[in-house]
């Protein structure tokens, strides 16, 4: 006679009574599958950050020349303040003097969340060279020492966000050279 192996697979499933229980359910080679008893689980309280959701790794990085800008966005949205002040990483001096970079890992980054499109948008503003709604000139200085070459705003600000899914990548700006997004196979 063959020899029989048993192993266990466990199973959720939800109760008449809409319950979560775990049903452990046994296998042989005479019977196929068959289950025993259901077993009632005790789930923990989720906090907010816990909560189930896609996640990104956000960082936005702005030079001295920009950080005036992200200083006045501050300041109008104290919510804004917050959530950078409860990042990761949130620090002043990262390349120089008066340069500021905020670092999330693993947030829930939708442009349904207001402090997120208030971001959203101050990127949006670096990106097409115009922070006027942050008290500064469309003109932004040069990254070159000469007086007589205008700069862009994409010379002093950096944003990588990177999703849970391959190709959910988002990349603006051109500072911070060594703020990257580094793919690896590691055995």
């Amino acid at each position: 006679m063959a020899e029989l192996k048993y192993f266990h697979i466990l199973k959720w499933k939800k109760n008449e009574e809409n319950q979560h229980v775990r049903r452990n359910l046994v296998f042989s080679n005479s019977d196929g599958f068959t289950s025993s008893s259901d077993v009632p689980i005790l789930k923990a309280p989720q906090t907010k950050e816990r909560e189930v959701g896609y996640r990104s790794q956000v960082i936005l990085a702005v030079s001295p020349a920009a950080s005036h800008a992200f200083m006045a966005l501050l300041a109008k949205h104290p919510k804004v303040q917050e959530m950078c002040s409860q990042a990761d990483t949130y620090t002043s001096g990262y390349e120089q003097d008066g340069d500021w970079l905020v670092y999330w890992d693993g947030i829930k980054w939708y442009d349904g969340y207001p402090e997120v499109a208030v971001l959203n948008g101050f990127v949006e503003a670096l990106d097409a060279d115009d922070l006027s709604d942050y008290g500064e000139a469309n003109n932004a200085p040069s990254t070159l020492d000469r007086d007589d070459v205008t700069g862009t705003w994409h010379e002093h600000f950096r944003f990588l966000r990177v999703g849970e899914d391959y190709e959910d990548v988002e990349d603006r700006g051109h500072a911070f050279d060594d703020i990257m997004l580094n793919r690896a196979v590691s055995f």
